[in-house]
């Protein structure tokens, strides 16, 4: 699963994780760097200006039977917004909540997931909707196996909750880790582990489809780990066929391998798009991808700068779905740049938008607290904002979103309220 910057809650044991111990570099004296390329579809884009940006933070989680640790990416529907939190909800534990939050602020606990066979801690796997309910996974709980394996959720606007499906465990996979996309009434996913028993005993992850109703479920692809990746992410639909990323795996320049992109047809064909090289190249892609004008973009967890630290401080990268792969921005670290990035990108009139775990100037982390970028051109890169910790808010936890002409996301930790120290975690907005 991710690579969490706010370890202290320990939300999941992760492939990525073990092999990631975060950048320490300095970083250089700003945020721009040029980086020479071949022409691409990026490059075909009308370039934005360069963006500017003022921040605000909306909310701010009060533990408890409110919900902390918000994660996956805020969901915009009919004016509201709706979102899960990893924890809280009927005590302190790893039980989560559904909310939903108005255009001023006002937030309301919709559901508090209760454990057991209700499911249990949705992780980074935000709701999506499905002409009218909306649907969710949940890392843990289920009646599927002994202590749970998670589970798939339907969820009505006003918080009416059903599990529609518990996973098995073993081949059948465990702890969907990543949100459903629904491609023509079909929703398909990913779990990070199960599957095959290879990949250090916890199974190298697989692909999944399933009717609305709980019905047809059915595994589409069980990955091998090695050359065929290891630990998939979320997905997206192109023409058709399904692409996504694993966050290892692929090539053997790295430990466990540096992590691939790979292209599924719906029928569940497999085949590797790209495999990461390491170093310059970047490593563990620890987020989805998303698709503008025919090719992918994403980004990496580690790699790039080989300034920044020993394992670097990741890249933005554009592949294109016949796999020939560029580095666009190599992250630099330190408190000018952010620094291991780990949510998806969003795209918006001609620049891409993101967040990164680490990196920027924050009073509670020698690593920084993350921070909100902006790429408006190959290799042109701004800082919207750095997080400082406190109220307002660290460690990033959900890509960005538009609502109402502004951007929106969420911080796993800081805020108003006391979490274990660190804040319950907040949702922030600012204009792009």
């Amino acid at each position: 699963m991710k690579v969490w910057a706010l370890s202290q809650y320990a939300l999941s044991v992760s492939m990525a994780a073990a092999l990631l111990a975060g950048c320490g570099g300095s970083g250089g004296q700003h945020s721009y760097v040029s980086i020479p390329g071949t022409a691409s579809h990026l490059a075909q884009l009308p370039y934005a200006r360069q963006p500017s940006s003022s921040y605000e933070v909306v909310y701010g989680f009060k533990g408890k039977t409110d919900g902390y640790v918000p994660t996956g990416e805020i969901l915009s529907l009919n004016a509201v917004l709706y979102g899960v939190t990893y924890a809280g909800g009927n005590d302190y534990g790893s039980l989560g909540t559904i909310y939903k939050m108005s255009e001023f602020g006002k937030e309301t606990v919709l559901y508090r997931f209760r454990g057991g066979t209700d499911g249990s801690s949705p992780y980074d796997a935000g709701l999506i909707d499905v002409n009218g309910p909306l649907y969710g996974t949940t890392e843990n709980g289920g009646n599927g196996c002994t202590g749970g394996c998670g589970t798939i959720y339907e969820t009505s606007v006003d918080g009416t909750e059903r599990v529609v499906y518990s996973f098995r465990g073993g081949s059948n996979g465990v702890g969907p880790s990543a949100p459903l996309i629904d491609v023509r009434g079909t929703l398909y996913g990913t779990t990070q582990a199960g599957g095959t028993l290879s990949c250090r005993g916890y199974g190298c992850g697989v692909v999944f489809k399933i009717n609305p109703d709980g019905s047809g479920f059915r595994v589409l692809h069980r990955f091998a780990g090695g050359a065929d990746g290891d630990d998939p992410l979320g997905l997206i639909e192109v023409n058709g066929n399904l692409f996504g990323t694993t966050a290892s795996g692929g090539s053997s320049s790295c430990k466990y391998g540096c992590g691939t992109v790979f292209e599924m047809s719906t029928s569940g064909v497999e085949q590797v798009v790209y495999a990461f090289k390491g170093g310059q190249d970047g490593t563990y892609p620890n987020a989805g991808l998303i698709a503008v004008n025919g090719s992918l973009y994403g980004t990496t967890y580690g790699g790039g700068n080989p300034k920044c630290g020993s394992r670097r401080c990741g890249t933005i990268f554009e592949v294109s779905t016949s796999g020939a792969e560029r580095v666009i921005y190599r992250f630099n670290g330190g408190i000018y740049d952010g620094a291991n990035p780990q949510t998806p990108l969003f795209y918006l009139n001609g620049t891409f938008y993101g967040t990164t775990g680490g990196g920027g100037h924050c009073y509670d982390s020698q690593t920084g607290c993350g921070t909100v970028y902006a790429l408006y051109a190959p290799g042109k890169e701004k800082i919207l904002h750095t997080f400082l910790g406190g109220l307002d808010g660290e460690f990033p936890s959900s890509g960005l979103i538009e609502f109402n002409s502004w951007l929106y996301g969420t911080t796993g930790s800081g805020g108003s309220s006391n979490c274990g120290g660190r804040g319950c975690g907040t949702i922030y907005k600012l204009a792009p």
